[in-house]
């Protein structure tokens, strides 16, 4: 019996990881695009609203921008799933968040921030040389940038789609039934919204640029949000079990 006790207790403590870990995820995809705003609005000498967040790789922020990549990556790549083909896709998509952090964007398109010079009233813009400026860089960093960040966005989309949306316990149970097929509606709207989000990113990539010069900001903006809040939604489980009485509300709203 005090074996079962401790197996029980085991299996519980890895189902509470499982989750953590899930909400770790959701809500470093939330607040990465909106943290790279607010260190480069406050002690930052950039433009606050770059073309794109990989731009704030040569901001203030670039710290917070390859940390939060590669604890992403980290997370993924140690994600286990109920089979092999969910395990592979999340190292794929753990892999993809290390190699956008190490082969960042090129620097064109970067907004150093500008001062007005009162003797001549002369706009002048602060050079990149107080960020962190590109050394050596190569072109063909460009191009894994960009196959590994829209590989890692549908891997997502595929998790949001395909796994997300798989059976839990208490299947025979009727309310749970409706508030899971809720659940499951909002899984697939998110991949349907990052799949909408890298086609309008492509689209900005016209030469006659009928988009703004942010749009790969926001898009990318869309997409670690519609991540983030699935994976926190799917991580909800274990609000029940929260000391917090807004997670405890939460949880009987969502589940």
């Amino acid at each position: 019996m005090a074996e079962e006790n401790k197996s029980d207790a085991k299996k519980y403590n890895h189902l509470i990881s499982h989750y953590k870990l899930r909400q770790a995820l959701g809500v470093l995809g939330i607040l990465l695009p909106v943290l790279v705003v607010v260190i480069e609005k406050t002690v930052g000498n950039a433009e606050a609203c770059q073309p794109s967040i990989s731009h704030y790789f040569y901001s203030k922020a670039h710290v917070l921008f390859i940390g939060a990549l590669c604890i992403m990556g980290a997370l993924f790549c140690t994600y286990h799933g109920e089979d092999n083909k969910e395990s592979r896709i999340a190292n794929i998509t753990g892999i993809c968040a290390f190699l956008v952090a190490i082969f960042p964007t090129g620097q064109s398109g970067f907004l150093p921030a500008c001062e007005s010079i009162k003797s001549n009233d002369i706009i002048a813009c602060i050079s990149c040389s107080d960020n962190f400026v590109e050394k050596d860089y190569h072109s063909w960093y460009m191009y894994i940038h960009f196959g590994s960040a829209v590989l890692m966005f549908l891997m997502i989309a595929i998790f949001c789609w395909f796994y997300l949306t798989k059976p839990e316990q208490d299947e025979h149970d009727k309310l749970y039934l409706r508030k899971k097929k809720n659940r499951n509606r909002y899984y697939r709207f998110c991949a349907v919204g990052i799949l909408i989000s890298l086609l309008v990113c492509y689209l900005s990539f016209r030469e006659d640029k009928i988009l703004p010069y942010n749009t790969v900001y926001f898009c990318e903006t869309i997409c670690l949000w519609l991540f983030g809040s699935a994976w926190l939604l799917k991580g909800s489980y274990g609000w029940k079990d929260s000391r917090n009485p807004m997670f405890k509300m939460l949880y009987n709203v969502v589940r």
